[in-house]
């Protein structure tokens, strides 16, 4: 595993974590899930993303949890894009999420290239 890889996978699960924290205490980003139109979904979207984060980091010692938690993680940055998009945020404020999925997928890829490197052979 490269140190890029190592330290992606740090930064995107710490930053997991924080959003995920911040979804449980922040209200300005309670604020801002509630403006997406999903204010009856704060908790598990704050859960789902603490999960993930805890899930990147623990996939640095056990490969296949990465591969599965960046795979979900990356969809649900889709998700935020189309969100973002659908609700007429510029630019700027989904930029976030472009950035996380496009790491995400690095992460997925360097994940399934390191425990099948037959398939991708990248």
């Amino acid at each position: 595993m490269n140190t890029t890889l190592i330290l992606l996978t740090i930064f995107s699960g710490i930053s997991f974590i924080v959003y995920g924290i911040l979804s449980f205490f922040s209200k300005t980003m309670q604020n801002e899930i509630n403006r997406w139109g999903f204010k009856r979904f704060k908790y598990l979207l704050g859960l789902c993303q603490l999960i993930g984060g805890v899930s990147l980091l623990l996939g640095l010692i056990w490969l296949p949890i990465a591969s599965l938690s960046s795979f979900l993680l990356s969809t649900m940055m889709v998700s935020a894009i189309y969100v973002r998009i659908r609700i007429g945020d510029p630019l700027l404020r989904f930029l976030p999420a472009i950035i996380f999925m496009i790491i995400n997928i690095y992460i997925l890829i360097s994940m399934i290239n390191l425990l099948f490197p037959e398939i991708l052979n990248i």
